[in-house]
């Protein structure tokens, strides 16, 4: 694709005429997927229903599986005369310790899910959706170690939280997450918004 090399193999494809020149409806069963990028996981296909008419591929109805047990739902559409696509979908059943890095998978505990919507319309790709985090705990950072020190309790060295959510949007440009709110009823509640450009943090 126009932003790398993305592997798709093991997958049984059956395709049958429809109505219509060159027209077709098939299915997709089993394989995988592997996007070719350090923070997308490998997509294991379950069945991808569609069709192809007048040089667009319609997906009516997809089910994936990523990281351990984590499920997508999604569907979309691809131009094959101007290599635009878009694509729609949610998922769920995945756990903070499987996309965050090592020092924050120890800080970070709950259940994510998310919607997303992928387009490369405007010549770029760029992905975007609702994030929240369920059964979330927040532990191990020095803040609130030393704001417990300095309060004198252990309350807030391990915060259940009550609520974590934000909007998130991928572009070239890095992360930009919007609408943050992280909040542990009756002890701490955080919102804003920030970017993440490789390494770099910058927002409030």
């Amino acid at each position: 694709t126009r932003e790398g090399e993305l592997a798709a193999r093991g997958m049984r494809v059956r395709l049958d005429a429809a109505s219509g020149k060159g027209a077709y409806q098939g299915e997709i069963t089993g394989g995988t997927i592997d996007p070719a990028k350090d923070w997308l996981p490998e997509i294991r296909v379950e069945k991808v229903r569609g069709s192809f008419r007048n040089g667009s591929a319609f997906i009516t109805a997809a089910k994936l599986k990523a990281y351990a047990a984590g499920r997508i739902n999604g569907y979309g559409e691809w131009n094959s005369d101007t290599g635009t696509y878009a694509l729609e979908g949610e998922i769920d059943g995945v756990k903070c310790d499987e996309i965050l890095n090592e020092s924050w998978a120890k800080r970070l505990t709950g259940d994510i899910s998310s919607t997303f919507s992928v387009n490369n319309i405007s010549g770029k790709m760029v992905m975007d959706g609702d994030l929240v985090i369920r059964n979330g705990t927040l532990t191990s950072l020095p803040m609130l170690d030393a704001l417990a020190a300095y309060a004198d309790t252990r309350r807030i060295r391990v915060l259940p939280l009550s609520e974590a959510r934000t909007k998130w949007r991928y572009s070239e440009d890095g992360f930009l997450f919007t609408a943050f709110v992280m909040a542990s009823e009756g002890l701490i509640r955080m919102e804003g918004n920030f970017s993440n450009k490789g390494r770099k943090i910058d927002g409030r």
